[in-house]
Formats: structure tokens, C-alpha cells, sequence
């Protein structure tokens, strides 16, 4: 397997919707929303404010069985090429235990659906997808990506599962994503970060003891960190992360896969380990600056991320 460089993925037009990073004039339609969750939150940068549908999945009846959906889309003005399709902070291996836990949930897919034209109807069955990639194995991952690198005008992830006629759906259970990121092509310098990096993981809880000395813990959530060292950093690597910089600050994030290798790409159906497990959605907690060398062309630079959690 060839190492890829580590990948940036960050928003090049701050003016527009730049939650994607490929963005620019793309609306988004889910099969169903909670009006208290709608399906523009996963356009926002807080992950604390989700799409939630309105319940588990429209259906309809196929002979013995009952067939249901639930699906949430991107609609690009114009085909649009993207270098990465990441999921965060959705709910979907507890949803898929609340739909077992039910009664007889027999099969789920979790597909990523391409196409040029708008074909989505109800009922279904819909037309075969110009590209389809399933992605079930990654279901129980806290960051689900995928890096399809095809363009395409909708984008859509669609879980489907099957049940019995008399099934029935449990009641008070949503769908829900904190965001979705579509990424275009990434900043990735010429050469890579030092072998020796860093991954840290934070919790922020306090203890401390009360006047009778027992025990109590505030809890909150925990966190990652990343720090990338990159010693050969070339002078238009340099102004390559500078736009970057300039474009996000430390107010908007970025979305980075340290080893973009690891994820499957195209059709290739990824198996549960087929992911970058340092993949972070994140922040820039200072604007880095570059040791210079007077010797050569290189300089040394420091990128490091916060992790977002909502």
C-alpha cells in the first residue's frame, strides 16, 4: 500500500455555505425532518445541533416482507467532485440496536448513492444508482468516511433495512447526524510529517471532594488533539498552508485524515478496519508560524488540531 501524505480538507470560499468545503450553492433534503432538527443542520459547523428525522423510515410492502428507508442528500447546482464524504456524530449502530430490540430486523445496508439526475421518488422502489458503495461495515465508527474521488450532482446516504409484515417501528427512535462533510481536493504538502507524531485524548472532568470529603465529578466530554511535525515543509507547501490558515483561522474547522491511504476509495467496499482511526474534525488552536532554513528551500512547521465534539 503507497503512503499518502496527510490531507487538509478545509473550506475555500468562506463567503458561501463552506460547512462542506466543496460547498458553494449545494441544498440538502432528507426523507424526513423533526422541525426542532432540521436536515440544514448538517450544513452548520456545531455538531451539538443535529438533523433528526421524524421517525425510523418511510416503508412500503414487498410480498412477505416490509421494506424501509431513510435517506438525507447534498444537490449540487453542477457535478461536483469530491475528494471525501465524512459522517459525524450520528446515531446509527444505536439506532440499528433499537430497530433489533424491536422484534426482527433481518438485514440493514448503509449505502452511499451517486447520481447525475434527481431520481429520488416515493414510493420506491428508486432506479439502480449511477454509483452506490456500501458502507455497513463502517456503522458502528464514531467518524464514518469515505473517499469516493468521483464527481457527481446528488449525494446521498441511504440506510435501508428489511423487517416482517407485522413489525413495528419502536416509537420515540430519530435518525440522526451532527454533520456531513463534502470535500474537494485537500491541502497535502510535498513531504510528510516526522514518523514520531502525536495523538492525544483529553477529558476535561473535574474531580474534587465536598466540606465531607466524598468523591463528586463534573463530567464532560472528552476529546482528541493532534500535532503534526513536518520538517521539510517547501516554500509553496508553505503558501499552501497559509491559505488554509487564512481561509479557516481558528474560528472555522477543518476536517483532516493523517493517513488517507487507510480509507478505502471508489466502489471498494470497505471492511471495519479500512479507516483512519486519527481522521479528526477540528480546529487550529493557534495560527502556527514556519522555521525558516537560510540553507535551503525547507521549513519547519507544526499543524496542529482540537477536536471538535458538540
Amino acid at each position: 500500500m503507497a503512503i499518502e501524505n496527510a490531507a487538509i480538507f478545509y473550506g475555500r470560499d468562506p463567503d458561501v455555505y463552506d460547512y462542506n468545503f466543496a460547498g458553494d450553492g449545494a441544498t440538502v433534503q432528507a426523507y424526513s425532518e423533526d422541525a426542532d432538527f432540521p436536515d440544514d443542520n448538517v450544513q452548520q459547523y456545531d455538531l451539538g445541533e443535529p438533523w433528526k428525522s421524524l421517525a425510523t423510515g418511510a416503508s412500503w410492502v414487498d410480498g412477505p416482507i416490509k421494506k424501509h428507508y431513510a435517506w438525507i442528500r447534498h444537490g449540487f447546482p453542477v457535478s461536483t467532485t469530491i475528494g471525501v464524504y465524512a459522517i459525524l456524530k450520528h446515531n446509527f449502530l444505536a439506532m440499528k440496536a433499537a430497530l433489533q430490540a424491536a422484534s426482527d430486523l433481518s438485514a440493514t445496508n448503509f449505502v452511499l448513492m451517486l447520481e447525475a439526475g434527481d431520481v429520488w421518488a416515493f414510493p420506491p422502489p428508486y432506479p439502480a444508482h449511477a454509483y452506490s458503495v456500501d458502507l455497513t461495515n463502517l456503522f458502528g465508527k464514531d467518524i464514518i468516511v469515505h473517499r469516493p474521488q468521483v464527481a457527481y450532482k446528488y449525494w446521498s446516504i441511504t440506510v435501508r433495512y428489511e423487517t416482517s409484515l407485522a413489525w413495528v417501528a419502536p416509537a420515540g427512535e430519530q435518525w440522526s447526524i451532527g454533520r456531513l462533510v463534502l470535500a474537494g481536493n485537500p491541502f497535502q504538502p510535498t513531504f510528510n510529517y516526522r514518523p514520531d507524531w502525536a495523538s492525544h485524548r483529553h477529558d476535561p472532568s473535574k474531580r474534587f471532594l465536598t466540606q465531607g470529603r466524598a468523591p463528586r465529578i463534573t463530567e464532560e466530554d472528552q476529546y482528541r488533539s493532534l500535532s503534526l511535525v513536518f520538517d521539510r515543509m517547501l516554500e509553496i507547501d508553505w503558501h499552501g498552508l497559509e491559505e488554509v490558515y487564512a481561509r479557516q483561522g481558528v474560528k472555522r474547522p477543518v476536517f483532516v485524515l493523517p493517513s488517507p491511504h487507510l480509507v478505502k476509495t471508489g466502489t471498494d467496499v470497505p471492511g471495519s478496519t479500512d479507516l483512519d482511526r486519527d481522521a479528526m474534525y477540528g480546529r487550529f488552536p493557534a495560527i502556527q508560524s514556519i522555521v525558516r532554513s537560510r540553507a535551503n528551500d525547507y521549513g519547519t512547521v507544526v499543524v496542529e488540531v482540537t477536536e471538535e465534539t458538540g
